[in-house]
């Protein structure tokens, strides 16, 4: 009845107090919650984004061809960044979130305009 049980990355994620077993976590999960985010459908709104995209992404993320698709739909070219890791390293491993913080960063500083 675990909203997250799956073997490997997912597992050891929920299970280690290192990772994400932390105290301040209930262990609880709201399952009236899994019909917003399984039947979300968040590709078709890609044609409405008209502003500058960075996407930070990677094959082992929890909707790699649902990215794709949102991708190929937008009206213009993303910049996207590839990593390996895993759905969870973007959670907690130092070098994933690194890897997207920088990219993120290098988004903002070259999109974001701020008053003089």
């Amino acid at each position: 009845s675990a909203a997250m049980y799956a073997e490997g990355d997912a597992l050891d994620y929920y299970l280690n107090p290192t990772r994400g077993k932390v105290p301040t976590w209930s262990d609880r999960f709201a399952v009236m919650a899994w019909s917003e985010w399984l039947e979300s459908d968040f590709v078709s709104l890609a044609p409405a984004f008209d502003l500058p995209l960075s996407i930070v992404t990677g094959d082992a993320t929890a909707t790699p061809t649902a990215v794709k698709d949102f991708i190929h739909r937008l009206p213009h070219k993303p910049t996207v960044h590839q990593h390996a890791g895993t759905q969870f390293d973007f959670y907690d491993n130092p070098d994933t979130v690194q890897f997207a913080s920088e990219h993120a960063i290098a988004h903002f500083n070259a999109t974001l305009k701020v008053p003089a």
